[in-house]
């Protein structure tokens, strides 16, 4: 991953991410539901469609780990975001 000022950063683990970690919503926008999560201090975030959820409930609060499948989507699509 890289920063905005050009600078490698690297990504973290999704152990790192997941394990006793908890994911908070924070906006939606554009069709997408987005989740703050912090990691060793630094906030990301990383975002769920209505189509991920099928009628599941979304809660303003939940465990990391069951958001496990979503966010190793993001790791793997670049999508998984540094929060400024």
């Amino acid at each position: 991953m890289t920063n905005l000022f050009g600078q490698e950063v690297e990504t973290p683990k999704i152990t790192e991410i997941v394990k006793n970690n908890t994911a908070r919503f924070d906006h939606f926008r554009n069709g997408e539901f987005a989740y703050r999560i912090n990691v060793k201090g630094v906030p990301y975030q990383f975002t769920l469609t209505p189509e991920d959820v099928k009628g599941g409930i979304l809660l303003a609060e939940d465990r990391a780990i069951i958001f496990m499948k979503f966010i190793n989507r993001a790791l793997k699509e670049n999508t998984f975001q540094r929060v400024i």
